[in-house]
């Protein structure tokens, strides 16, 4: 500068001056060094304020995930918590509709069991069970239809036995169906059917007392007074001896007897009086011969048996004909079997007690055989073993077993043919 004056303003051109410099390598390294000091404060200037943003960020991105996820949770509850509602609100709607259908149920159970005639039980138990779906309503309807069925077809029965004057008829009614008659009539009925058998019976019963007093025993006294006289006063008999006191009691007794059988007679001719259980059996399994036998006023079993042809064809029963080399017994009991069976009197029990000892005197003829029948075998073992000198019972067994031998020979003949 000249004078103070920059050179640039007085025109004097500028020498460039050439200043030789004293460097060194230190002096390009410090620079460098210091921009890579500077370069690398400022990296990790920007790196921990990356760090800060990326902190913030992550900060920020959490809070909204913890904010998203906290949102999503409520959601999640609060749609629990409807269902929950909608679900508790189904099952009181169901509670309350199913107490509205139980009642309505029990009602119509109740209608139904509140009506008179059986056929409409029935009916009404068969639409609650097809409203209901309920089979146990079935169940009971065809419960209630066998018993109304069963009560009807009774009915005949005992209107008919309540008017009854055969007092064998009503017991074995009520033997055979007195459990039903309560079931369907109460005991109240069955009761007055037993009362009335009982009046039956004492009115028909052929008692010692009733004989005694009956006018048929009365006039047969009378002639034996008439004919033998009385204790004390005795006649004579058409020999000449004079009645005894054992005469004129077994005359009363022969009278006593001859007036319980008239007495009889006329209940027997009339049908009125003990049946056989067999005969009555095949009754009962009859229906149309269960129903005029005791629906109606019929009361001779026989007839009965006869009309619907449940009388079986025997066969000549050879035990109940006499023969030849039977005893006195036997002959004797196998003749009033004999004369009961042409008499058409099987149905009565004394039929049947003279059966039964028949078959006992038989049995005991046969034990008796057989017995002898042994007794005549051990001597002819007897005699064949003296005669052979082989012991008894190798004998016997010899015998047995040739006896067995013929036996299966017979039976494989019969087979064969």
């Amino acid at each position: 500068m000249a004078n103070g004056i920059d050179r640039r303003y007085t025109g004097i051109p500028i020498i460039p001056q050439v200043v030789e410099e004293k460097t060194s390598m230190w002096d390009a390294i410090v620079p460098l060094a210091q921009m890579a000091k500077e370069e690398k404060a400022r990296q990790d200037a920007l790196n921990l304020k990356w760090t800060e943003i990326r902190h913030k960020n992550e900060e920020a991105s959490d809070l909204k995930q913890h904010r998203a996820d906290d949102l999503a949770q409520r959601k999640v509850y609060q749609k629990g918590q409807i269902d929950i509602a909608q679900e508790r609100n189904q099952i009181a709607r169901m509670e309350f509709e199913k107490k509205k259908s139980d009642e309505r149920e029990a009602e119509e159970f109740a209608v139904a069991g509140s009506a008179k005639d059986y056929k409409d039980q029935v009916r009404l138990l068969r639409e609650l069970a097809d409203s209901t779906g309920k089979t146990s309503y079935n169940a009971r309807a065809d419960l209630i239809e066998q018993d109304g069925i069963a009560k009807e077809a009774m009915s005949e029965f005992k209107n008919n036995l309540s008017q009854e004057d055969n007092p064998y008829k009503i017991e074995e009614y009520l033997r055979r169906e007195g459990e039903n008659l309560i079931k369907h009539y109460g005991q109240g009925a069955f009761n007055m059917l037993q009362k009335r058998a009982d009046s039956l019976m004492s009115k028909y019963d052929v008692t010692e007392a009733n004989v005694r007093n009956s006018d048929i025993y009365k006039g047969l006294r009378e002639e034996i007074h008439v004919k033998m006289g009385q204790p004390g006063m005795f006649n004579k008999d058409p020999d000449g001896k004079k009645y005894t006191i054992d005469d004129y009691r077994e005359a009363l007794a022969s009278a006593a007897l001859d007036t319980e059988q008239q007495m009889q007679e006329g209940l027997t001719q009339a049908g009125i009086m003990p049946t056989d259980d067999d005969a009555m059996d095949k009754i009962w399994d009859n229906e149309e011969a269960r129903e005029a036998y005791f629906a109606n006023p019929l009361d001779d079993v026989n007839k009965i048996m006869e009309k619907y042809e449940l009388i079986e064809k025997e066969e000549v029963d050879e035990d109940d004909e006499p023969k030849e080399d039977e005893s006195e017994e036997v002959k004797s009991l196998s003749e009033q079997v004999k004369i009961m069976k042409e008499s058409n009197l099987t149905g009565l029990p004394q039929y049947k007690i003279l059966k039964q000892k028949l078959r006992e005197a038989q049995g005991k003829e046969r034990t008796e055989e057989y017995e002898t029948s042994l007794k005549e075998k051990e001597k002819e073992y007897e005699r064949i073993s003296k005669a052979t000198g082989v012991p008894i019972e190798q004998v016997k067994k010899e015998i047995k077993r040739k006896e067995a031998i013929s036996s299966l020979h017979e039976i494989q003949t019969l087979m064969m043919r």
